[in-house]
C-alpha cells in the first residue's frame, strides 16, 4: 500500500489510508456534536426539574447534581482599560445563566 500524498494538476491524491482516517474522523465528529446536543437537553431537563421543585442539590452512589442558580459577573474591560489607562471607569456587568454541575462517582 502507498502511503504517499502525490499532488496531480492542483489536486491533492491521499492514500486509502489516509482518507479511511479522514472519513472516520468526520463520523467522530458528528456523532460528538450529536451527543453534546443530547447532553444539554438533557442538562437542561434537569435544571428544569430543579428550579420547578426547588432542588438545590441531588445526591445518589452513581451521580452528585449541584443546581447553580444565575448571577452576575463583573469584569473589567480590558481594551478601553489599556486605552485609556484607567482600570475602575471600565468595568461591565454580564448575565450568567443558571446551570446544573454533576459530578460521577
Amino acid at each position: 500500500m502507498n502511503n504517499e500524498i502525490k499532488i496531480v494538476e492542483n489536486h491533492i491524491e491521499l492514500p486509502e489510508a489516509v482518507r479511511f482516517a479522514l472519513q472516520k474522523l468526520k463520523e467522530f465528529q458528528i456523532t460528538k456534536q450529536e451527543m453534546d446536543n443530547q447532553e444539554k437537553e438533557i442538562k437542561q431537563a434537569i435544571q428544569k426539574a430543579m428550579e420547578e421543585n426547588g432542588i438545590k442539590s441531588f445526591e445518589n452512589d452513581d451521580v452528585k447534581i449541584s443546581y447553580v442558580a444565575p448571577t452576575q459577573r463583573v469584569s473589567v474591560d480590558t481594551a478601553k482599560m489599556k486605552e485609556e489607562g484607567i482600570y475602575d471607569l471600565y468595568t461591565k456587568t454580564s448575565e450568567v445563566k443558571a446551570s446544573v454541575r454533576l459530578t460521577y462517582k
